[in-house]
């Protein structure tokens, strides 16, 4: 039913624009849209997709916090609805278990496919995997390229938005910077130790 109302929403914008909906190139497009925000782009908007944890592992790093370095996230900015993409990088200082790196990537998928500001996706990801892992101690940081400012407006093609989010013992600016060094792409030596 949503693949409908959508399809012929997006017909009509289309006949506005002016644009022939017999053309063959054309005629199929309101149903791929459609098909593809519900199925795919906005599939994190129904709260029954969220992804099985598949285990978590035992925890054998003591006193070492964790990184999970430039995993992919790929979202919709909810002001222009286009796209905004690029790495997010996500540490923490485990308790008992660690969370595969396929889970954490799933829940990033989930939390990315709906209409979303890259702050508040940082946020939910954190939350996300505080609440699963039973743990405080997390810093999570996303670096983006964002379509709307690529495509219209000031047209900048190189620029890219950080956002981070940190909780715990990260909230502590040693550790903050402990994580900035540990992702930027210029260091070479991981040091993982806490102390």
């Amino acid at each position: 039913m949503k693949i409908e109302i959508i399809e012929k929403r997006i017909s009509e914008i289309l006949d506005v624009l002016g644009l022939d909906l017999n053309d063959e190139n054309l005629s199929r497009t309101p149903k791929r849209f459609a098909k593809m925000y519900v199925e795919e782009i906005f599939k994190g908007l129904n709260d029954s997709e969220f992804p099985i944890i598949s285990g978590l592992m035992d925890n054998f790093a003591n006193k070492r916090f964790v990184i999970h370095k430039s995993l992919n996230i790929f979202s919709v900015c909810e002001h222009h609805l286009l796209p905004f993409y690029g790495f997010i990088h996500l540490a923490y200082i485990p308790k008992d278990n660690l969370i595969k790196v396929q889970d954490l990537q799933n829940i990033i998928n989930f939390f990315s496919r709906r209409p979303q500001v890259q702050e508040r996706v940082t946020k939910q990801v954190v939350d996300c995997v505080s609440k699963i892992l039973n743990l405080e101690d997390i810093a999570c940081a996303i670096d983006a390229k964002h379509l709307c400012i690529h495509s219209r407006g000031i047209k900048d093609f190189n620029s890219s938005t950080l956002t981070f989010e940190y909780t715990g013992k990260f909230k502590n600016s040693k550790m903050k910077s402990k994580f900035i060094s540990e992702i930027s792409e210029t260091n070479s030596k991981i040091d993982l130790n806490i102390n």
